[in-house]
């Protein structure tokens, strides 16, 4: 506990970002309109609760990861930082090639995404994690990641209606989704994690060739 208050004692969050918080939280939109990253749902009767859990939260995450990001020195407790929260901003490239040097391991750009797509951004986050994102001219995104391990790294925590598993060359794949579409694919060949989150839903046979030809 005593290092929790010391911890707490070192950050600072500003009244704004306190009310921006709160407001997300609050609105009964913020949900679907985070759906692909992330897709948290709060019940009304506890977001005052969850409101408070999530400031602590997110002092404790992003003081954690400013840590980490500036070479492993304590910038928080530095002379002179005392009292100033850092923030963790993603690492982007322009190519699937420049991603994967970057995080150490292989990442390609999927293939057959079933819309047109406008514009594709190339993310190496918290350290660990890639992620491609594909986003059409009518709002239709794909997020696609990767990374070291083998647990889900989709951070869709969605109750979907129906789950099922499928085994293809030696691999269990598991689609998630309403019964008619694909929303969530997730799977690990035991070395890495991988996961394609499709915003608006895509046929069974379209997730298919997604995962066949990525």
């Amino acid at each position: 506990m005593a290092k929790y208050n010391e911890l707490m004692d070192r950050v600072y969050v500003t009244s704004e970002m306190k009310q921006r918080i709160y407001e997300n939280i609050s609105d009964p939109d913020y949900a679907k309109n985070k759906k692909r990253a992330g897709r948290f749902h709060f019940v009304p009767q506890v977001t005052a609760v969850l409101a408070a859990a999530a400031c602590v939260a997110l002092v404790s995450v992003l003081y954690f990861n400013n840590a980490k990001i500036n070479n492993g020195v304590d910038t928080a407790s530095a002379p002179g930082t005392e009292g100033v929260m850092g923030t963790y901003e993603a690492e982007t490239y322009s190519s699937a090639e420049e991603l994967s040097k970057a995080a150490g391991f292989k990442v390609t750009d999927l293939q057959n995404i079933p819309f047109t797509v406008t514009d594709t951004s190339y993310q190496f986050l918290f350290g660990s994690m890639a992620e491609i994102d594909y986003t059409g001219a009518g709002g239709e995104s794909i997020s696609y990641r990767v990374s070291e391990g083998t647990d889900d790294n989709s951070g869709d925590y969605t109750e979907y209606e129906k789950v099922e598993n499928e085994e293809i060359n030696g691999i269990t794949y598991k689609f998630s989704g309403d019964g008619k579409l694909v929303n969530l694919i997730t799977w690990t060949d035991g070395k890495y994690a991988y996961s394609i989150s499709i915003t608006e839903g895509t046929t069974e046979e379209n997730a298919l060739k997604l995962i066949n030809n990525k």
